[in-house]
């Protein structure tokens, strides 16, 4: 009602109705140019009211430095988001709106007692409205919170700044008024509004997102009215009205909302007659009227309204109580707020009531564009102890009165300080659309977990090898640039949508946890520490059961434009992948990510990676919410957790895939059948159930298939935040069961929970009595401990029983059978797991298949990760058949030898490579690391016909077979392990070429055979080669020095295929030594062998393979190396990711064999290493020289 509104005191009114005057208009602009002469200061503003800012005051609270500052270089402003000004230019997205202040001073520097008086508005107050910023007038948006959801108060921004020449700052008109004359009005309509913001309520408007209240389980609410509080005992009859809404959260079943509220005034300290009483009747935000009070109930120096049941609790939200009655112009504590009423004209008015002559009257008539009136004499008049104001403002229309503020004490302290304890200076501002390049990932975080984020970033640039930019922002700058100074998922939605137009960003990743009570109203102490909302999400309601309001968290708004009815009106796949780490802390964090670099750390024997452990609750439940009974009844619809979980889920996991995959289903009816009655006409008692679950093994078999390991653990279910099943098959309740902690698994899966509200991960942790919401069990896995999950997906509503059936068999079919293939990143081409994306093309087939279904649009945006949404899965090696081509084809495996069959010397082998998300690439290498892939694969990434991931990809390889020997090996990765050192197959392939070197009949051993100087030696050799002979082929044999070995009468007969006689006269020339080799050669290619070894040679000795045991370790590992070197002494060489060493571990080397080293996970300084991923290589003072492994990695994870 605009009427109404108009007629509201400034504290309550100006709710869109009112434009900016000119005044107003003409001073917003979108920023003068300015030159700051100190760190610009957040005022926080809580109430519609004057503030006063004295300089003395901003800097004994170090808001402001001791520097000199002219009163004229004071600038306030807010700051206004504008799309028009979010034109990816990189430039402020937001317009500065001049703030009109009154200085106090003498002119000169602003120090000392000097202050300044500015009108704030609330943010409830802060409503758009037009301004011309040198395009036209155009409507300003209000602030982004005007329901005071995500702060407590409004950002007002300080600047010491000197102006542009020939600009200055905004600054209050002055203006006077005349004396009243003739008969002065008696009263004015005063309405006052007074809200109870004390705790969170949970059952809003489904047109709204949320909102606060006062404590529904209070037994009453009393509500102080106005310290001006000045009735006119004669005046008309005052109205009273409250904005309720009836919990849904009451203890009854069938549920029951209505509540007979009593609302009675207590006046001076004394009841008065009753109101009335009203039924609250609906779980959602309506007024309620209260029948016309006589003025003459209301008289008195002081009020209260008190609002209760007849007996118990309120059981009903209140959001504000309003009142509308006469007042007199009367100042009370020295002050009034008033209006001039609903006459035309020159309206004479006296204000008394006033202690002293120095007052302030402020015209907000405009609250943005306030007018100072200086008082005149004739404005005061002095009566015996008190002062009178006169003033006779005009009245131009009935529905435009003229709004005042009156204060006493003006030049004194008789207003208000601003509330310093809520400003901050702006330390280091930071443009978060500042960057080099193009991130491809956009990290939102809390400041606080900036630092601990650093292992996770470098992980996920090693795992990409570089190739991945990372854009991380703090919050707080997002709320600077994109939210004028406060906290708002608006702000964070402006950033997320400007990186993916500007820069192509395909991923979010928000670090800290959210919560719907983001001001912490009510919190207990013992839920201090997982209560606060470090960076919002969005919040959608949901309908579901029963009537049943629920807020819904999700932050899959951010990455969709069709934000508009979200999520009802979402068709299309979300425009980013998306996962949050709900962290309260660093050490919470560092869990999670110690958890991510276990998951993504591949290597032999980890055979956890291809099980799956699928979990199925029975058909018997208890019901839902406060309809919930103390038995259990058999449910027909229930029957679909076993059914899906076991034949769209269970199976297709072990059966669907190209490589073999281990699944194991477990039911909680195989426990609790065989001891209660499967009779669906009987029930079962909920308590003897659930002490079965607890002590007679189903809880226990659990936790103990939870134990084993697994890639994933799935779970279709009843559940609530803290347990999983009707009959809490699994419990984390801080006072009654902690199963989680009690999992014991090393190996971390994803976890699936597939039914109601396991991952509530923004629950307000304020609930009836004196227990407290907990996390979820979804954030209990992901953050407590080394054990649980790497990441969970779940939801924060009521499962939708069938349709979840369904949506889990679309999840395992794009899984199982179509692994995404390119989706959005732009580079990526391969099939593979990586979970985001798994979940985003799942979401995908949804939207795309049942889109049309409201309940499945919902599902697609309720249901969300916790964790990384970049974690790649993998489900253990490649499956390879390789098959040697030839007269009778042989499958081959492990380490071959070749031999050409003819003259082509070419041998072809056909690989089918077979992987659960897809194979990454194939390499050919010689020893010594030379790329042979493009000359010997003759055909690529073959795929099945009609196939486009690469679960299953075909090579064929022309291998080369050269005379002469050599090794080469072929290598093939999948996208779930693509670095070089993790665990891949390998086929090696010797190709050989020996000679049997004889003299005088007998064979040569170059460690023992000598040349006598310049004694000529007959040299007989029979090489036998893997390529193919023939007579084409040109054939020679040299010295390999002719200074230490002339060679001379040499012949060489081809005598088979494969074989050579080659015989020659070999002479050492007096005074030389050394190795004495000759060289053959064939077609080019070389092989040397050797007559004579070399005084001083050694033997050619390096480290093999290299592995430490366990990996990830606790406190102590076992590192394990092959080498062929002689005794000796040596290191293991521990060295951070960045290339710090940390550590060295003595080796002592017998010789020959394994070299085995013990350490205990300390640095060279005795302490332990933190927890993290670090690299090492073996360093051995071998009799050659010193020797060096292959770096390997290890990880830390206590």
């Amino acid at each position: 009602n605009p009427n109404l509104l108009q007629s509201l005191p400034t504290e309550a009114a100006y709710h869109g109705v009112m434009p900016a005057a000119a005044g107003a208009a003409a001073k917003a602009a979108t920023g003068k140019a300015a030159t700051l002469l100190a760190p610009e200061i957040r005022i926080g503003v809580v109430s519609t009211r004057l503030h006063r800012v004295t300089a003395r005051r901003l800097r004994e609270r170090g808001l402001l430095p001791d520097i000199p500052v002219d009163e004229d270089e004071v600038r306030l402003y807010q700051r206004r988001y504008l799309e028009r000004l979010d034109d990816g230019s990189g430039d402020q997205p937001y317009a500065e709106i001049e703030v009109p202040i009154h200085m106090v001073g003498d002119g000169g520097l602003f120090e000392d007692e000097d202050f300044f008086v500015f009108h704030g508005l609330r943010m409830r107050d802060d409503t758009s409205f037009t301004a011309d910023l040198g395009g036209g007038p155009e409507t300003i948006a209000a602030v982004d919170d005007p329901r005071e959801w995500n702060n407590t108060v409004n950002a007002y921004w300080l600047a010491a700044a000197q102006p542009e020449a020939g600009e200055s700052w905004a600054r209050m008109e002055t203006v006077s008024l005349p004396e009243a004359v003739g008969s002065p009005a008696r009263n004015y309509r005063r309405v006052e509004i007074h809200e109870e913001q004390v705790t969170f309520g949970i059952n809003p408007n489904e047109g709204d997102d949320r909102t606060y209240y006062n404590s529904h389980i209070a037994t009453d609410l009393t509500i102080l009215m106005s310290n001006q509080w000045s009735p006119d005992p004669e005046g008309e009859d005052a109205i009273v009205s409250f904005r309720a809404a009836a919990s849904s959260i009451r203890p009854s079943s069938p549920v029951d909302y209505t509540t007979w509220l009593n609302v009675d005034l207590i006046r001076d300290g004394t009841a008065t007659a009753r109101l009335g009483t009203v039924n609250i009747r609906d779980p959602y935000d309506r007024d309620y009227d209260l029948p016309p009070v006589v003025a003459a109930n209301l008289a008195g120096n002081s009020a209260k309204m008190v609002l209760y049941q007849d007996s118990g609790s309120l059981w009903c939200l209140i959001d504000r109580v309003q009142i509308s009655y006469d007042a007199f112009y009367r100042a009370v504590s020295n002050r009034l707020d008033f209006h001039t009423g609903d006459q035309v004209g020159a309206r004479p008015l006296e204000i008394t009531g006033f202690g002293d002559q120095d007052i302030g009257l402020i015209d907000v008539t405009d609250p943005r564009a306030p007018l100072f009136v200086a008082l005149e004499t004739w404005n005061l008049d002095d009566a015996v102890g008190t002062w009178t104001l006169s003033v006779m403002p005009n009245q131009a229309a009935p529905t435009e009165p003229r709004r005042y503020r009156a204060i006493a004490g003006f030049t004194g302290s008789g207003v208000d300080e601003f509330d310093y304890f809520q400003s901050s200076v702006v330390t280091d501002p930071v443009s978060p659309v500042a960057v080099d390049g193009s991130p491809e990932v956009l990290v939102v975080t809390h400041g606080d977990f900036r630092s601990g984020l650093e292992p996770w970033l470098e992980h996920r640039r090693a795992r990409a090898d570089g190739a991945l930019e990372f854009h991380v922002v703090d919050v707080a700058d997002i709320w600077d640039w994109y939210g004028g100074g406060m906290r708002s998922p608006d702000a964070i939605k402006r950033l997320v949508q400007h990186a993916r137009d500007q820069w192509g960003t395909w991923a979010l990743v928000v670090v800290g946890d959210a919560n719907e009570n983001a001001r912490e109203l009510g919190v207990r102490s013992e839920a201090r520490g997982f209560s606060r909302d470090w960076v919002p999400t969005h919040y959608h309601v949901q309908n579901a059961l029963y009537g049943t309001w629920e807020l819904m968290a999700t932050d899959k708004w951010f990455v969709c434009s069709e934000d508009a009815d979200f999520p009802d009106n979402v068709r299309s796949p979300w425009e980013m992948y998306t996962g949050r780490f709900p962290v309260n802390s660093l050490a919470e964090l560092d869990r999670v990510i110690d958890k991510i670099i276990i998951m993504e750390s591949p290597a032999e024997g980890q055979d956890w990676r291809k099980r799956g452990v699928f979990l199925a609750d029975d058909s018997w439940s208890d019901g839902y919410g406060a309809g919930a009974g103390a038995f259990l009844e058999y449910r027909s619809i229930d029957e679909t957790f076993l059914d899906s979980e076991r034949d769209l889920v269970a199976v297709p996991w072990s059966s669907e895939t190209p490589v073999t995959l281990e699944s194991e289903l477990i039911r909680i009816a195989d426990w609790l059948d065989p001891v209660f009655t499967t009779d669906p006409g009987e029930i079962r008692d909920v308590s003897d159930v659930r002490a079965e679950t607890a002590n007679g093994g189903a809880a226990a078999g659990l936790r103990q298939a939870l134990a084993q390991g697994s890639l994933v653990a799935h779970y279709q279910g009843h559940a609530n935040a803290k347990v999983l099943a009707s009959e809490f098959w699994l419990m984390d309740h801080r006072l009654i069961r902690q199963d989680i902690a009690n999992i014991g698994n090393t190996d971390p899966w994803v976890f699936f929970g597939m039914g109601c509200h396991v991952s509530d991960w923004a629950q307000n942790t304020v609930t009836v009595g004196t227990g407290i919401f907990e996390p979820s069990i979804g954030e209990k896995l992901l953050v407590q401990g080394s054990n649980g999950a790497v990441a969970s997906y779940g939801s924060s509503g009521y499962e939708f029983i069938s349709e979840i059936g369904f949506y889990c068999g679309v999840m395992m079919d794009r899984w199982l059978l179509h692994p995404p293939a390119g989706g959005l990143e732009p580079e990526q081409s391969r099939s593979r797991w990586m979970l985001g994306e798994l979940m985003w093309a799942t979401e995908a087939d949804i939207l795309a298949s049942r889109g049309w279904d409201r309940e499945f649009r919902e599902m697609c945006a309720q249901f969300v990760i916790l964790g990384d949404p970049l974690m790649i899965l993998d489900a253990g090696p490649p499956e390879l058949t390789a098959v040697l081509q030839g007269s009778t084809d042989t499958e081959i495996s492990g380490e071959v030898d070749l031999v050409a069959l003819d003259a082509a010397n070419v041998r072809t082998i056909e690989i089918a490579a077979r992987d659960e998300a897809g194979i990454d690439r194939l390499l050919v290498t010689e020893a010594g690391g030379l790329d042979l892939t493009s000359q010997v694969v003759a055909m690529a990434d073959s795929l099945p016909p009609g196939e486009v991931d690469h679960q299953e990809t075909h090579y064929r390889l022309a291998v080369p077979i050269r005379p002469y020997a050599h090794t080469m090996d072929v290598e093939v990765w999948d996208t779930g392990a693509v670095q070089p050192t993790d665990r891949h197959w390998i086929l090696t392939l010797n190709v050989g070429q020996d000679a049997e070197i004889t003299t005088g009949g007998e064979p040569v051993d170059p460690d023992v055979f000598t040349f006598e100087p310049d004694l000529p030696v007959d040299f007989h050799m029979v090489v036998t080669s893997a390529a193919f002979l023939t007579d084409a082929m040109v054939y020679a044999l040299t010295s390999g020095d002719d200074e230490n070995l002339v060679i001379t009468n040499e012949t060489i007969v081809r005598t088979g295929d494969h074989t050579l006689e080659v015989a020659y006269t070999a002479t050492a020339p007096a005074g030389t030594e050394g190795e004495r080799t000759v060289i053959l050669d064939i077609d080019t290619y070389e092989t040397i062998w050797v007559l004579q070894a070399g005084e001083q040679a050694l033997p050619d000795v390096a480290i093999g393979r290299v592995f430490n045991f366990p990996n990830p370790m606790t406190n102590r590992t076992r590192f394990v190396f092959e080498t062929d070197a002689a005794s000796c002494q040596g290191t293991i060489r521990v060295f951070s990711t960045a290339g710090r060493t940390v550590a060295h571990i003595p080796v002592q080397h017998s010789g020959g064999g394994d070299g085995v080293a013990e350490w205990d996970g300390r640095d060279n300084e005795g302490d332990e290493l933190a927890n993290g991923t670090y690299l090492y290589r073996v360093e051995l003072d071998a009799p050659g020289g010193r020797i060096t492994s292959d770096v390997q990695r290890l990880v830390v994870m206590r």
